[in-house]
């Protein structure tokens, strides 16, 4: 069984602590699935190698400055990175399906979105980190005849990566590939949850020949997390996680640049006209793949109350004939939820809502194979009869529940879901285009989709929030464009 260890500027350290990992949804008849491997501990007492990663970051980014590894030898690792994911998917989606859980159809996705990502970066990165020409003639001083003007766009520094458990292998990814296509080290911080991914994208690059430096990954607790955060080497944040936690690092910053991806409630809203059938389906999966634990899952569902009895039945078979339990099983859309503290949470939650006058709606049917007996398989849930400003309206709720409400005004319905602080993703079903224009238009959210559930997302598309749910925008051309800095050049002969 593998001992993992920390990776620090092309080598790995194994520190005096390490942790057993094991499956979050194993049960003692599964021994292979009890222990995955042994994982390094970053404590505090490693202070060592916590400033071995933040000097090799800051070494690094000197020698690029200088001209060490161009950008042509850069997108040619990238290259490399993306046929290695494409050669190893199988194994990176089993890895998937036992350390977090995901089933293995999404672990699948997830793998190729993966590869996905590396070859959106290198064709933005090829045309955008190009110098580009000024006119240097547009002037109406007139003395810049014969001059050369451009712009050339430089590293901002060495970026903190922090990531979740839930794609841990794309989103890391999105924040490490157009990093290094932009010239910037990277120290990256994994979920506990989901450490293996981590260290085991480490080797991917490693085995690409990336350079000593260009990358750390560090199993770092809270109190090693913070001094990284503060140590002003590392030039900018990129975290992907709690709203609570991201608004609390980036104040931690004093200055520096931060990306946040965080979290959200994902409205959506069913108009008379649309497709019930088809909206009933795509809203489904929207909030139950993978337990729901998406940042963009779909989480409350409003329907024009003129057609609710009729959604509600689609909704109603959808759910129950949602396939779940299991994440090894290739027809699996839910697995369990990632440890036991999110089950508890999540249970508490239902509790709540229910209290609060909601009824059960529908339930998937019992869970395929023995997931049943495993206390983090929570069975997916919808609601119905909530208050609009219960806890499933207000609260991101990163599990395997939503809520569906009948409601009489689509602009009314756009005026509350603008009032939430949490503004990710919402969407409109419709048959209508002047309706779903009219909801891109007014609806002040990171993303709309038209006849797409909020769970959608292209790799090249903006991805990010408004109000709490985030700063910035992740997705290559927009990760570059927050990882450099432009310069203006002008020569005179």
């Amino acid at each position: 069984m593998r001992s993992y260890g920390v990776y620090v500027n092309g080598h790995y350290i194994h520190p005096s602590q390490s942790r057993e990992v094991r499956a979050p949804w194993a049960l003692p008849s599964d021994p292979p699935l009890q222990k995955l491997g042994f994982l390094a501990a970053g404590e505090s007492s490693d202070l060592e190698i916590v400033e071995a990663a933040l000097q090799g970051a800051a070494e690094t980014q000197a020698q690029i400055f200088g001209g060490f590894f161009p950008l042509e030898e850069r997108l040619a690792f990238l290259a490399r990175l993306k046929l290695r994911l494409e050669a190893e998917a199988d194994r990176l989606a089993l890895l998937l399906v036992h350390e977090i859980g995901k089933p293995l159809a999404l672990a699948r996705t997830e793998v190729a979105r993966a590869a996905s990502t590396v070859d959106w970066t290198i064709r933005e990165a090829t045309a955008f980190l190009k110098p580009e020409g000024l006119n240097a003639d547009a002037t109406a001083l007139g003395r810049t005849e014969g001059a050369l003007a451009y712009v050339v766009r430089e590293a901002r520094g060495p970026l903190l990566a922090i990531t979740p458990f839930n794609f841990p292998l794309n989103l890391a990814l999105h924040k490490i590939v157009p990093a290094i296509a932009a010239g910037c080290p990277v120290v990256l911080k994994p979920s506990p949850k989901a450490a293996l991914i981590g260290l085991t994208i480490a080797d991917l690059c490693h085995s690409c020949d990336l350079p000593a430096g260009m990358l750390s990954v560090l199993n770092a607790d809270d109190e090693i997390t913070r001094r990284l955060v503060r140590d002003e080497r590392l030039s900018q944040l990129s975290f992907t996680g709690s709203t609570r936690v991201g608004w609390d690092l980036a104040r931690e910053l004093e200055g520096r640049p931060a990306h946040l991806e965080l979290g959200g409630t994902a409205p959506a809203w069913v108009d008379a006209s649309a497709d019930l059938a088809g909206a009933a389906k795509k809203l489904v999966q929207g909030a139950f793949a993978f337990a729901g634990q998406v940042c963009i899952s779909v989480q409350r569902i409003s329907v024009d109350a003129r057609v609710a009895a009729d959604f509600e039945r689609h909704l109603r078979a959808e759910t129950e004939a949602l396939p779940w339990g299991d994440p090894q099983r290739e027809d699996s859309w839910a697995g369990p939820v990632i440890d036991a503290a999110a089950a508890e949470r999540l249970k508490d939650l239902r509790a709540r809502v229910l209290a609060g006058g909601a009824r059960v709606l529908a339930e998937a049917a019992p869970a395929r194979g023995n997931a049943g007996e495993h206390p983090n398989f929570l069975r997916p849930a919808l609601f119905a009869g909530a208050s609009l400003d219960g806890p499933m309206d207000v609260e991101e709720t990163f599990g395997p529940f939503a809520v569906v409400h009948a409601e009489k005004s689509f602009d009314e319905w756009c005026e509350r879901v603008n009032a939430s602080k949490m503004r990710f993703q919402a969407c409109v079903f419709t048959t209508k285009l002047e309706q779903g224009l009219r909801a891109a238009k007014r609806l002040r959210y990171g993303a709309v989709f038209v006849n797409e559930p909020t769970s959608f997302r292209l790799e090249p598309m903006p991805f990010g929030g408004r109000g709490l749910s985030g700063t910035g925008r992740e997705g290559p051309r927009y990760a570059l464009e927050a990882f450099t800095e432009p310069k203006a050049v002008v020569l005179r002969p």
